[in-house]
């Protein structure tokens, strides 16, 4: 593994750790990192269109993603649970909270 593999699969840690968090705008940054790093990395890829409300774009490479796995899967599936139709809008999905809202600290 590069030097730069491993940054990108840091910024990528990175991005999923402050989604599950709910600091949006900070997985934002780390994604965008990890995907200028690695453009082709489909989690990152597809983690970054779930954070923007790109729905179709988050599903299509969640499909691409290997049997083994899942971790993007299960976005995807909360995706579709928590948006169902306002996914077909092209708005932005607003179900992780942001930086600051109540709830613990990030």
């Amino acid at each position: 593994m590069t030097q730069g593999e491993r940054s990108a699969s840091r910024y990528g840690a990175r991005c999923f750790a402050r989604a599950g968090l709910g600091d949006r705008e900070a997985a934002e940054v780390a994604c965008r990192k990890a995907l200028a790093i690695e453009p082709g990395n489909l989690f990152d890829r597809g983690m970054l269109a779930f954070l923007e409300g790109r729905g179709a774009d988050a599903r299509r490479d969640g499909q691409k993603v290997s049997a083994d796995e899942r971790v993007l899967k299960s976005w995807l599936a909360k995706l579709t649970a928590r948006q169902g139709a306002s996914t077909k809008t092209g708005k932005r999905i607003p179900c992780l909270r942001s930086a600051g809202s109540s709830g613990g600290s990030a």
